[in-house]
């Protein structure tokens, strides 16, 4: 099946006036990289703006170029049905609404060819002066992985990695279907835990645009989010229970799902209903931190989550709510990432 060295897998929901910066990367590829070579996928989750169309209309006589569309079934759906097809050796994937590097792109491009690791994981470099630390000490911690050994982290997106296909398909590695949140991590630490081999190339290609900031609160901000978290929690207990991690790595993955479902959902949430669940949470962040702090994990949490860790330990209920409460409202309002490119 893999007949082709590389295919690029592009989910897209009403990308239309959001696609054409990583459209004009992608001809750009086209035109330098023979077909018989690379293939792209961009996988129509049930758009209603017409971007199949206008795609097309960019790979007009492109036989490596497909636009498939489907009914909008998220995200995972969309990727897993590009792993499914995919005649590549190995597999990468990029947003829609992202971007990349092209000469970047070109020289891990040759990296593929006599490359026999299953995951090959580009090098990052986050501009941080107007955005938060991306959590990339997350994975690495919940593992217990040491990345002395390395130059770098590994984050948590599919984003800026090549998977060899053959190892995806063997291992049935594919992304959970029904979360909010959190569905890329989970995918990762599968193909993390099952990998023989990972290379590490310090280079970074890829251009991630972080913002819509309000679209996410108003899906978070609500019930399905909520879920999603729990179902989070369920799967750290399959890792412990797989020996997959310690207790302590479990607690660190417990404590950063807690902190995260303060700053996506109890902030943006005036229900009543979920006063016990708020309290509940700070016990469990009271009994856990003094262990975070005995094997030094405090320090893989982003700033802004260690300061919220403080708020919610230290300052007495209600005003540690009320403090939460206006950060998440500020952080809606004063966004600064709503426009912003940042390499990841």
């Amino acid at each position: 099946m893999n007949d082709k060295l590389l295919t690029i897998i592009i989910p897209c929901f009403n990308v239309r006036n959001k696609v054409k910066p990583i459209l004009l990367s992608l001809k750009e590829i086209v035109t330098q990289i023979e077909s018989k070579y690379i293939e792209i996928l961009f996988i129509d989750d049930g758009s209603k703006d017409n971007s199949k169309g206008y795609i097309e209309n960019n790979f007009k006589n492109r036989s490596n170029v497909k636009i498939l569309r489907q009914e909008n079934k998220g995200v995972s759906c969309a990727r897993n049905r590009g792993i499914e097809l995919a005649k590549g050796k190995f597999i990468t994937f990029i947003d829609a609404d992202d971007n990349i590097n092209v000469s970047h792109f070109f020289e891990l491009f040759d990296l593929l060819q006599d490359n026999k690791a299953d995951i090959i994981n580009a090098g990052v470099k986050v501009k941080e002066k107007y955005v938060e630390k991306s959590p990339r000490n997350i994975i690495p911690s919940i593992l217990g992985i040491n990345d002395k050994y390395t130059f770098g982290q590994f984050y948590p997106g599919p984003f800026s990695k090549f998977y060899k296909a053959e190892f995806l398909r063997k291992n049935l590695l594919r992304f959970p279907i029904g979360l909010d949140n959190g569905e890329d991590m989970q995918f990762n630490i599968d193909c993390l835990i099952r990998a023989n081999s990972v290379y590490f190339y310090p280079i970074s290609f890829y251009l991630y645009r972080v913002g819509q900031l309000q679209s996410l609160t108003s899906k978070r901000g609500n019930n399905s989010f909520f879920k999603g978290t729990k179902l989070k929690r369920k799967y750290l207990n399959y890792l412990l229970r797989k020996h997959i991690i310690n207790n302590a790595e479990f607690h660190f993955a417990v404590v950063d799902v807690v902190l995260s479902r303060f700053i996506l959902f109890y902030g943006f949430s005036d229900e009543n209903i979920y006063f016990m669940d708020e309290i509940k949470d700070i016990e469990e962040l009271k009994r856990l931190v003094p262990e975070l702090i005995k094997n030094s994990y405090i320090k893989n949490f982003k700033t802004t989550k260690q300061i919220l860790l403080f708020i919610l330990i230290y300052i007495p209920r209600p005003f540690s709510m009320k403090i939460v409460e206006k950060l998440a409202f500020l952080k809606n309002k004063y966004n600064k990432r709503k426009v912003k490119w940042i390499e990841i």
